[in-house]
């Protein structure tokens, strides 16, 4: 289920599956801004109706939102955080869902969706992930959500000798979904504060405890940042494309589907059903 909490101030929700991930706008957007669109107040793209509404329905800086003209006349794209919404032109309604191109099929929404995850990753230092690069030449970089208290990340990280030696890189990014301050957060502080993360972050994994330790992490920022991307649970594997694939993937299957996404002739047929 898909909940926009600014937009349930008007009553308004949307639901797009179980699978798939949510989106929370909200103040703490503002760990994207080095990546911040221009403010809205000095574009000259949109009618003042759509931007006089955007400033009632958005409990955010303005300067977090961006507007263009959309595909469709009379109706405006209004970008939200990392989310994209549309608005008449009269500023009269606002419509919450995805646009697609009726002769392609191509999702437009979610391909912008994808470019506003890779600008908010882009913007994250690699020092502060956990990196299990590839052996050999780096073919892929999946950037991965993930939680040591997560049955399916465990599963997942299980996967990673695999996904290396096939030339993946592998970039975890903390996500305790119980929240900060929770004892998920408290283990995934102590793992970032290891001196070997990369044990540290495995051995969480397989349910043997780290020595609990703190120091100046990024866990909060990066539990922030996936809400703001629309990470509704873990893992979440997010493609250089700025895709999202939810849940559990064998290596081979996910080798297969990179494979598909950059050379489409070798990766005919294959599809992604996350476990």
């Amino acid at each position: 289920m898909r909940i926009f909490p600014m937009l349930a101030l008007w009553g308004l929700s949307l639901s797009v599956g179980a699978t798939d991930t949510s989106s929370l706008i909200e103040q703490k957007a503002n760990t994207t801004a080095a990546a911040e669109k221009p403010a809205v107040e000095k574009k000259l793209e949109a009618p003042a109706a759509v931007i006089q509404t955007l400033k009632r329905m958005v409990k955010l800086d303005m300067k977090q939102v961006s507007v263009s003209a959309s595909p469709i006349p009379n109706l405006y794209e209004a970008l939200i955080g990392s989310e994209v919404v549309y608005v008449s032109a009269d500023g009269k309604y606002v419509l919450v869902g995805d646009l697609r191109d009726a002769n392609t099929g191509v999702n437009l929404t979610e391909n912008k969706r994808g470019d506003l995850r890779k600008t908010s990753l882009a913007a994250v230092k690699e020092e502060d992930m956990i990196i299990f690069p590839a052996k050999g030449d780096n073919l892929y970089t999946i950037t991965v959500f993930t939680d040591v208290d997560c049955g399916y990340c465990a599963k997942l990280h299980q996967e990673v000798p695999k996904l290396n030696s096939m030339g993946v890189t592998v970039r975890y990014l903390a996500f305790p979904r119980a929240g900060i301050g929770s004892e998920s957060y408290n283990k995934m502080v102590s793992v970032w504060c290891s001196k070997d993360r990369q044990q540290a972050i495995t051995d969480s994994k397989k349910g043997i405890d780290v020595k609990p330790t703190s120091c100046d992490n990024p866990v909060e920022a990066q539990f922030e940042l996936g809400r703001m991307v629309g990470v509704a649970g873990t893992p979440a594997i997010v493609l250089q494309s700025g895709e999202v694939l939810p849940g559990y993937m064998p290596a081979e299957k996910l080798v297969a589907y990179l494979q598909q996404k950059t050379f489409p002739v070798l990766g005919q047929g294959v599809q992604v059903k996350p476990q």
